[in-house]
């Protein structure tokens, strides 16, 4: 009766004394295009028009669309700058940032991996192992290691956890390996095998002495075909939950491929009921440096939740040094007193990429040699940062992401350049995949 009584008084009083009126009844709004008091509102054109007053009149009376109307029209100017110039990056300022960066990626999953990994591939004995560990480095990836390098790793790691080391840091990547393999290289000829799978991941386990890896990558395949990597990847989900895997990913596969894969791991779940049919590959391992940047498919890849790791970091193989003596690079290393790989694996690691290393390029010369470049590479990606200007001098290094009329004679010096050519296999043209680029169709 209370409620009833309350909202019948109010009832009643709206009755009687009607809604109070707006003040702006019957009134129109200036500000919408249509009306004939419409007023210029502020944008970039008149926040530009307005810092530049010292422009001459007849500019003044030319003014963009951008000027008179609220954002409609099309700026006819170049591209706003902005209000002021890129603020210069102190020593301070980078040091206080690179503080504060993170050593590792988050994968789609929730999960980490550290930024800087060591490729197993060349290692000379267990010491080398021992003195990444000590330089920090928990990375560990045996994609192109053979499975003596890979038990290599197992001695030092059996070692490290021996020493109440600590498992869960650790981050273990294997490839699946196939019994068909090409010119010797670690490509298989086709997809490997449900079969193939589980004996390569069971090895690999052995061989590292631990229960579980971190991350098996399924390698591109001279035949690709989607229908067989679709078998395999339900057989890798079901290692999944066994729980002798904790994640899956891939490696040199092209975004066309990518996109085919995680497709048919969505379509086609595992037979186990406990696997999510949305296990999609959560990692890509391919080429990355400034002379191949893969922008869109590191770019596509990352927006759905694949992140790329980079292998083949410094360009070549086996004392290449074509990376190591560009330009922008030695500039950077006379600037900064850094070594040219140093710049190189700092680059990727700043672009949120992480990066797998090797000695592969220094194998044949002793240990302690090795041993040396682990930990100068250790050191190199910490503490330090590139400022704006190297980063962007490092960027154009890759001509491929230029406009092809602004190419010549001389920027084709510098356009992409894949180092890692393995026999058989074929990588899709970089503009495959994703959203069509306009230019393309045009």
């Amino acid at each position: 009766n209370i409620y009833i009584h309350y909202f019948k008084h109010i009832f009643i009083n709206m009755s009687h004394d009607g809604c109070i009126e707006v003040a702006w009844k019957g009134q129109a709004f200036s500000y919408l295009l249509h009306h004939s008091g419409f007023h210029k509102t502020e944008n970039y054109g008149t926040k530009r028009h307005e810092q530049h007053s010292s422009a001459t009149s007849a500019v003044q009376q030319n003014l963009s669309d951008t000027q008179t109307k609220a954002g409609t029209g099309t700026w006819q100017g170049p591209a706003p700058k902005g209000f002021g110039v890129v603020k210069e990056e102190t020593a301070q300022d980078l040091a206080r940032s690179a503080a504060l960066e993170p050593t590792f990626a988050r994968l789609g999953n929730g999960q980490t991996i550290p930024f800087l990994g060591l490729g197993v591939a060349g290692v000379a004995d267990q010491s080398v192992i021992d003195a990444a560990l000590a330089a920090g480095i928990r990375h560990f990836d045996c994609t192109s290691a053979t499975p003596a390098e890979e038990s290599i790793l197992g001695a030092g790691l059996a070692a490290f956890l021996a020493a109440n080391g600590d498992r869960a840091s650790l981050f273990l990547t294997v490839p699946v390996r196939s019994t068909t393999v090409v010119g010797g290289a670690a490509v298989p000829a086709t997809v490997p095998t449900a079969e193939e799978v589980l004996s390569s991941v069971s090895a690999s386990l052995l061989a590292l002495h631990v229960d579980y890896l971190d991350l098996v990558l399924l390698p591109a395949a001279v035949d690709n075909c989607a229908a067989a990597a679709a078998v395999t990847w339900r057989a890798l989900q079901d290692l999944v939950a066994a729980g002798k895997v904790r994640n899956l990913g891939v490696s040199n596969y092209s975004l066309v491929d990518l996109e085919s894969l995680a497709q048919s791991a969505s379509a086609s779940p595992s037979a186990s009921p406990s696997i999510s049919p949305s296990l999609k590959p959560l990692v890509n391992q391919i080429e990355l440096h400034p002379r191949l940047a893969q922008r869109k498919l590191v770019g596509v890849s990352l927006r759905k939740g694949i992140l790329s790791v980079a292998h083949t970091p410094l360009g070549g193989v086996e004392g290449s040094k074509e990376l190591l003596v560009v330009p922008a690079v030695q500039a950077i290393v006379e600037s900064t007193g850094r070594t040219a790989a140093q710049v190189l694996l700092r680059w990727n690691v700043q672009r949120g990429v992480p990066v797998v290393f090797g000695v592969s390029g220094v194998s044949g010369i002793s240990a302690d040699q090795q041993k040396q470049w682990v930990k100068e590479a250790a050191e190199g990606v910490r503490g330090w940062k590139l400022d704006y200007v190297q980063k962007a001098a490092l960027d154009a290094v890759d001509a491929s992401a230029t406009s092809a009329a602004k190419r010549d004679a001389e920027v084709a010096k510098t356009a992409s350049k894949r180092f890692y050519t393995p026999q058989g296999l074929v990588f899709a043209d970089a503009e495959e995949g994703g959203a069509v680029k306009p230019s393309t169709v045009l």
